[in-house]
């Protein structure tokens, strides 16, 4: 059975990806993370976070992934001293020397997609110091996965969903140079996707519109039953609680044959994010495969917020987005329960009956006779 693996930013989205259907999940620490901008896990979170994961039989991954530099190699190995007895399912990590320091210490190791891995021979070699799965780097098709999977006994896992770099296995330095910010210490500025004027040898401006350099996110709805890998991972530790449950309980669903792909791609409109393409997995990468144009037509306003906890009889909710009294909700558990709410009341933070419509940072407080339960999501019902 393969694997859904799934980014978490935080402790509650840890538990939101772990309940709407992933296998395991990978986190960033406060230290050596390349999502420096994250919340992160402190060494507290890391132990509420595997206690919750275990609970659940399901596994936590920490990254380990940033490049460090010979200045970090003490504090890095007081660091992994400090976490390595807390049950950590395995590390992830990208640099040879963090691979010495997690031998060291006794840790299953996963070697990042920041390693540029992309053939079998590489795999191998690295075999020998005790690597148990190789991160696939973003570049190989799907021909090229299937072939790997037959030369090598180690892991593969391949990325199947969210945010591509535009660099080679990410390893981009645009924004060291244009922002002073490292992207492979944690400091992407994301500068392949900042808007930019084109302009001919000349001089003379050629675009009417400001482009990007970026590319399309990752989808691989249509041929995830063709990628022939142990762990199938989704891109995401800064995406929304919304973002993490809907791709998660979507691709749980068609792999279990739950749903078809028609209903799966429908479904993710209701997540933030861009226009998707197959990537490098369907091949050679063509011009309909990048952004250039930018276009925020895709984020939708449909989200409402997550169930975040019960009182008497009330259900409290953080509005994300705007929407009218009376207006038809859809609840989505991640029970695989669906529930549409067109009778209910709605309080305010003083439990005052609520007479005007709902703005964005609302703290509401839901009645309703159905019975919905903490992380379950609060959508408007309206159609796309």
């Amino acid at each position: 059975m393969r694997e859904l693996l799934a980014p978490a930013g935080d402790l509650t989205r840890l538990k939101v990806a772990l309940l709407y259907g992933a296998d395991a999940v990978y986190i960033g620490g406060k230290l050596f993370s390349l999502r420096s901008t994250a919340n992160n896990f402190s060494i507290n979170d890391l132990k509420k976070g595997l206690a919750f994961a275990h609970k659940h039989h399901k596994k936590v991954y920490l990254t380990i992934n940033s490049y460090v530099h010979e200045r970090d190699m003490n504090k890095l190995d007081k660091y992994l001293n400090k976490i390595k007895d807390i049950g950590i399912d395995a590390l992830i990590v990208s640099n040879l020397g963090v691979l010495t320091l997690a031998n060291k210490y006794g840790f299953t190791i996963h070697l990042s997609t920041q390693m540029s891995i992309i053939n079998s021979e590489a795999i191998n070699f690295l075999s020998k110091y005790n690597v148990k799965r190789v991160v696939l780097g973003r570049e190989v098709s799907l021909k090229e996965i299937n072939i790997i999977k037959e030369k090598t006994n180690v892991e593969l896992e391949v990325f199947i969903h969210g945010g591509m770099c535009s660099a080679y296995s990410g390893r981009c330095t645009l924004s060291n140079n244009m922002s002073n910010r490292d992207a492979n210490r944690g400091g992407c500025a994301h500068c392949c996707r900042w808007e930019y004027h084109l302009y001919s040898k000349n001089g003379e401006l050629i675009s009417k519109d400001n482009i990007s350099i970026g590319s399309k996110d990752l989808n691989t709805f249509e041929i995830i039953n063709n990628i022939k890998a142990d762990s199938l991972k989704v891109e995401g530790r800064m995406k929304s609680i919304n973002y993490i449950a809907t791709v998660i309980r979507n691709y749980r669903l068609l792999l279990d044959g739950k749903s078809n792909v028609k209903d799966c791609l429908f479904d993710l409109k209701y997540a933030e994010s861009r226009e998707t393409t197959q990537g490098f997995l369907g091949g050679e990468v063509r011009k309909k495969d990048l952004i250039y144009n930018l276009n925020d037509n895709m984020v939708n306003q449909n989200f409402i917020g997550m169930i975040e906890s019960k009182h008497q009889d009330m259900y409290k909710i953080t509005s994300k987005n705007n929407f009218s009294l009376e207006e038809p909700l859809l609840v989505i558990g991640y029970d695989g329960s669906e529930q549409v709410l067109t009778d209910y009341e709605l309080f305010d933070e003083t439990f005052m009956t609520m007479n005007i419509n709902i703005h964005p940072g609302s703290v509401i407080y839901l009645k309703t006779s159905m019975k919905l339960k903490k992380y379950f999501l609060v959508r408007k019902l309206k159609k796309l």
